[in-house]
């Protein structure tokens, strides 16, 4: 055999092994207990993807197997249930810190990885509960660093124990029209009557029935509608501006969270963006609610009324620091 068939042959040898390995991969992929990866392609604009290892807060990083969306935000966004009353660090300073982080693999490797790198750094507690109903698993918990709360004392009969506290909730699958593939991780200054407060009263680790895979949808780009749903079709993305994620506690009938990054004149976005919220069909009125200054973060809050009983409230803050500004809108359903 001459050198140039040589080359050839291992070259292809080379392909063919090559080709193998990937399919084995997948196939492992797809034979774990949580129904494989979501479908599409993660649509997080490739400058706001911060993959695996990426830093969170306070030790932690994005799981394998996920993807945090654009930065970690000052405030408490997309919480089911609302964080226990919690105080700043300083005056001034922001209470709670959220990471919107998409989930391109496993939903229980990932949740399970999160919590290992969790305790593995000094973090006690875990996963409170882990429901799979029809094709959607959801999932909460939580971490905290200081004293566990005694044996035999209920959360109930407690005082709040000193250390700060991270709360997760895990959301994947549903139907194609209803899609969930988020992890949502709340970093808090000072600690509650947690449910994961006592010694093994938590799991580490969780395996679920497989949930239906969701499928990712394409961001919105300029001139296409926000959120047709929610706001009509005349809140669109602007020129300028570019959308970064759109995370939901259920995509029908729960609160919603977009994220928009400000690239132009962030004044003059910020006045066109906030003129059309409150001339949506179910908005009323906008009001300025002040302006916070947490050093890294400089955040002006808005909220836009509901029209009529029944609509939902907008509450928008728009958020600048390093140099770039984002627009966080919230869509609060009707309680």
């Amino acid at each position: 055999m001459g050198r140039r068939a040589g080359e050839v042959h291992r070259t292809r040898r080379r392909a063919i092994a090559a080709l193998v390995g990937t399919l084995l991969a997948a196939a492992a992929c797809s034979s774990g207990s949580s129904g494989g990866r979501p479908s599409g392609a993660n649509p997080i604009p490739a400058n706001e993807a911060h993959g695996p290892g990426s830093p969170l807060r306070d030790g932690l990083v994005v799981p394998r197997g996920a993807t945090l969306a654009g930065p970690v935000l000052p405030g408490n966004y997309l919480a089911s249930l609302p964080l226990p009353p919690i105080s700043a660090p300083v005056p001034g300073a922001s209470a709670s810190w959220t990471a919107l982080i998409v989930v391109d693999g496993a939903p229980d490797t990932v949740l399970d990885d999160f919590v290992a790198q969790a305790r593995h750094v000094g973090y006690s507690g875990g996963i409170q509960s882990c429901e799979s109903v029809q094709g959607h698993a959801f999932c909460r918990g939580d971490l905290h660093r200081g004293p566990d709360r005694p044996a035999g004392v209920s959360a109930a009969n407690s005082v709040p124990l000193p250390g700060g506290a991270v709360y997760f909730e895990l959301s994947y699958g549903g139907a194609a029209a209803s899609p969930a593939a988020l992890l949502t991780v709340r970093f808090a200054y000072s600690r509650a009557n947690d449910a994961c407060d006592a010694p093994s009263a938590c799991k580490q680790a969780v395996s679920f029935a497989s949930p239906d895979r969701p499928r990712f949808k394409a961001l919105p780009t300029v001139g296409a509608p926000l959120d047709t749903a929610w706001f009509g079709a005349g809140v669109q993305v602007l020129l300028g501006s570019a959308f970064v994620v759109h995370a939901s506690e259920n995509p029908i009938t729960g609160r919603q969270v977009y994220v928009v990054r400000l690239d132009g004149d962030a004044g003059a976005l910020t006045v066109a963006y906030l003129r059309k919220l409150q001339d949506a069909p179910r908005s009323n009125g906008l009001t300025a609610k002040g302006s916070r200054d947490l050093g890294v973060w400089q955040i002006q809050s808005y909220v836009v009324g509901a029209r009529h009983a029944g609509d939902p409230t907008t509450n928008i803050d728009v958020a600048t620091g390093r140099g770039t500004t984002y627009m966080v809108i919230v869509a609060v359903p009707a309680s």
